[in-house]
């Protein structure tokens, strides 16, 4: 672009909203359009801050985008890092060292050099706030609009913001609009132009110099030591004190509309000039692969840049496999009595450990990127899908460590006989559970996309997952349990993930074993009473007849089909949610 002064004009700018009540006793009642705002006009050139100011319900967010301070950021990461990866993914036109130098003058100008590298939980608002604008500036936009960026921080702070939006946009040459309600005299000051609002309609846009001089013209000069912002506002607020008052105070506000209308247009003023030091550029956004590696360095570094959530997401699954293990019987070197329907049992408690713990750790690690994501999609920054995958890869590396230790000591506890004598083993079992782990992870981040609480989707995904396992088939109820005249019953059977699941596992570490010190007599204690000698008869008694859990290929690949089905649904969700 070259070196031209920027203007950015609206005129007579309206907005009418429709209503809707949202308490479900509300339903009945008809909808309200409401208008909110009427015939708006406003400037800003570059170089400018333009401050709207307006008591609640002027719905400033109808002109135009805004830097949202309310906004949820990734709370494990450090100002500069978060700083590099915004603006990998906003900035394709600029190198490192460009980009380093822009992070370090931006840092420098809003006072946040002493925070780089502090990690954003442990920032105060005041800077959390600078950060956010320093986010929205990073890829050097034209015009930037903020939302009410003054609330809840103290006076000092509120200054410090506003000074270094004011240096960083005559420096620049960007164009600011600021939303706020009131406005105090320090900060009024660094607007260029103003414009007061009165239930979205206007009684006064131009110039900040012109504003007292315009309002002496018309009658209503400003007291001494009084903020004019703040002053000429307050002639517009209704006094509900009695209803004389308010009829009062009413007319005089529709007068002052009535006025700035019939005046003369106060923005059609010659516009200042300026002396840009350096271009106004908007970057270019990068390419979607670029983007996604960003992304995954970013969720990476997220994800492992806390001790505390490194050790859980590695420990957790390991020790709760770790205490079954001691609970239970090692049924390949043990003397003691055990059946079959032990080791089926067992089996299924490893595969709804498995389950629920995805559930728990892919709930948690979402929440820890979520919020900003799910901001950066709705802002249109990249897509829903880049955000899934980049989440998914990088929480992978944790995962796979914690559950490769898992599988070794479920192998080496319960089956180390053999395992020793086949390696492949350890792979029929690691395999399934894999997939399984995978298949709830999918599952809660479509159930969290479309529902975006964290704990209406682990409630429900838990009561789906012990939902599936018994009408899968387990030690609490089998599967000949479904076999009746009604063949529809069977079809909770045919489409559970559990069904191949356990059918492969049983085949693979049941068929074929001896019972523990199990013989069939009669005359042992009703205790030690062993009905099986052996996994054949077990799960031939176990399955119905319709089903052949020997179906090794069957099962196996059907396992891996669910985990890839589920997962182009997830794809499909996300790509063409609106």
């Amino acid at each position: 672009m070259l070196d031209e002064l920027y203007v950015f004009e609206c005129r007579n700018v309206s907005s009418t909203c429709t209503i809707t009540p949202s308490k479900w006793y509300n339903y009945t009642s008809s909808k309200v359009t409401a208008q909110f705002l009427k015939e708006i006009s406003i400037v800003v050139q570059s170089g400018e801050i333009h401050g709207i100011i307006g008591s609640a319900g002027q719905m400033f967010d109808s002109i135009c985008a805004f830097v949202n301070f309310n906004q949820a950021l990734i709370e494990t990461i450090s100002i500069r890092a978060m700083l590099k990866f915004q603006a990998g993914i906003m900035i394709s036109d600029l190198n490192d060292q460009e980009i380093t130098e822009r992070i370090n003058l931006l840092l420098q100008e809003f006072d946040l050099i002493t925070y780089q590298n502090i990690l954003i939980c442990d920032l105060n608002e005041s800077a959390r706030k600078r950060l956010l604008l320093c986010m929205r500036l990073i890829s050097n936009p034209i015009l930037i609009i903020l939302d009410e960026p003054t609330t809840c921080i103290d006076a000092l702070s509120n200054y410090q913001l506003m000074y270094a939006l004011s240096t960083y946009v005559k420096r620049t040459g960007t164009m600011a609009i600021i939303a706020t309600r009131t406005l105090r005299s320090d900060l009024y000051q660094l607007l260029s132009r103003v414009t007061i609002l009165f239930y979205g309609e206007t009684i006064y846009s131009g110039a900040t110099q012109q504003l007292p001089l315009y309002f002496n013209h018309i009658g209503f000069p400003c007291p001494i030591n009084e903020n004019p912002a703040t002053y000429y506002l307050s002639l517009v607020m209704i006094d509900r004190e009695t209803t004389e008052r308010y009829r009062e105070t009413q007319e005089q506000a529709l007068k002052l509309i009535d006025l700035f209308k019939n005046n003369i247009d106060l923005q059609s003023e010659v516009l200042h000039s300026i002396q840009l030091t350096k271009r106004l550029l908007f970057h270019g956004r990068p390419s979607s692969s670029y983007q996604f590696f960003i992304l995954l360095q970013r969720s990476f570094c997220a994800l492992n840049s806390s001790a505390h959530i490194v050790l859980l997401r590695l420990l957790l699954l390991p020790l709760l496999t770790l205490l079954i293990c001691f609970c239970s019987t090692p049924f390949s070197t043990s003397d003691e009595w055990w059946s079959p329907q032990d080791k089926a049992a067992l089996l299924i408690i490893y595969s709804t450990l498995f389950s629920i713990v995805s559930i728990f750790l892919t709930i948690f690690n979402e929440s820890i990127v979520h919020g900003q994501c799910e901001q950066d999609v709705t802002d249109g920054v990249y897509s829903e899908i880049l955000s899934i995958l980049s989440f998914s890869l990088a929480s992978m590396l944790n995962d796979l460590l914690a559950f490769t230790s898992s599988i070794f000591i479920i192998t080496f506890w319960h089956f180390y006989s053999q395992f020793s004598e086949n390696w492949n083993y350890i792979w029929n079992l690691a395999l399934p559970l894999w997939c399984c782990y995978q298949y709830f992870q999918i599952l809660v981040l479509i159930v969290i996309f479309y529902t975006k609480k964290a704990e209406f989707t682990a409630k429900f995904l838990i009561e789906f997952c012990f939902g599936s396992v018994i009408c899968a088939g387990s030690f609490f109820i089998a599967p000949r349990t479904f076999v009746s005249t009604n063949d529809l019953r069977h079809i909770l059977m045919y489409i559970n993930f559990y069904r191949y699941l356990f059918s492969f596992i049983n085949f693979k570490f049941i068929d074929g074993t001896k019972a523990g010190n199990c013989i069939f007599d009669s005359n042992k204690p009703l205790e030690q009473f062993c009905r099986w000698t052996n996994g054949t008869m077990f799960l031939n008694e176990y399955y119905p007849e319709s089903w052949n859990y020997s179906m090794e290929t069957f099962n196996y690949y059907f396992i891996i089909f669910f985990v890839i089905i589920i997962a182009i649904v997830s794809l499909l969700c996300f790509k063409f949610n609106k």
